[in-house]
């Protein structure tokens, strides 16, 4: 069972003059440790309680498998729930006091056991009268081992694959997450990154260490 965590920050911005709603910023992020062996234990036991926060901070740090909390929490919102087929649906409202300088989100359940953990590109700052409306998604699906990267020659650390659907989320070794990356020239300057080219239906990594692919164990979900 493969679980993947996608996010989206939705702006609301309301003065005299207009009422709008405008797509923000989109990301997937890294299921934890914590949160695999909660999903698992949630479906032949009651010993977990429900996911019950999403929350905010400034950390900075990529996610991991080992994480077991936001690295500096200043946020938390408790959300409607709702499951449609085999997708996890939780929504709220974050208002431009909470939002403005944050550069991390993560769900819990029980209010301490992480279920997931990812990193903005960049803070995040929306007007005073704003709010961000947030729908956070887990989807049941599947992944599979990469290893037929080949060297991008224009660019340093660069290895590239072709896959005809964009990943969800990419891990190194069973442990590091990849930062989503919003062109190739981020990915080529970011170690532990990756962009997908939805024209070319290519994926681009830089490892974490800059070191070549085949040296890992390259983890995509869909």
């Amino acid at each position: 069972m493969n679980v993947k965590g996608e996010y989206l920050f939705t702006l609301n911005f309301t003065n005299m003059f207009i009422n709008v709603s405008l797509p923000l910023y989109q990301s997937t992020n890294l299921v934890v440790n914590t949160g695999i062996k909660y999903f698992l234990n949630r479906i032949i036991n009651d010993d977990y309680g429900r996911i019950n926060a999403v929350a905010l901070g400034t950390g900075t740090d990529s996610p991991i498998l080992t994480n077991t909390s936001l690295q500096n929490e200043t946020s938390r919102n408790s959300p409607q729930k709702n499951v449609i087929d085999n997708t996890i649906y939780l929504k709220t409202i974050f208002n431009s006091n909470n939002i403005n300088g944050t550069t991390e989100i993560g769900v819990y359940a029980d209010d301490t056991i992480l279920i997931s953990r990812d990193v903005y590109i960049n803070d995040l700052i929306i007007p005073s009268n704003s709010t961000i409306a947030l729908t956070y998604t887990y989807n049941i699906g599947t992944g599979e081992e990469i290893t037929d990267w080949a060297k991008y020659m224009e660019k340093d650390y660069v290895y590239t694959t072709v896959r005809v659907t964009n990943p969800r989320n990419i891990l190194e070794d069973h442990v590091n997450g990849y930062v989503k990356r919003l062109n190739l020239e981020e990915v080529s300057t970011k170690a532990g990154s990756y962009y997908y080219d939805e024209n070319l239906k290519t994926i681009y990594i830089h490892c974490s260490d800059s070191q070549p692919a085949k040296n890992h164990t390259i983890q995509i979900n869909y």
